[in-house]
């Protein structure tokens, strides 16, 4: 429910004049799609080191 709200607020007309707000070109698409992965997989990372060392005490 809260990507559809996010993208009334970005992309229809009524909401955009209350908010302010404008539509995300391609390249803001690609750095939303591209920046989050590896900061995923950096903190599975570290969950995964900080589970196999609570194994070894």
């Amino acid at each position: 429910m809260e990507i559809v709200l996010l993208l009334c607020i970005s992309y229809v007309p009524v909401f955009q004049s209350f908010f302010g707000t404008e539509p995300l070109n391609a390249h803001d698409w690609i750095m939303l799609v591209c920046i989050p992965l590896p900061l995923i997989l950096i903190d599975e990372l570290r969950k995964w080191i900080l589970r196999k060392e609570s194994k070894n005490k």
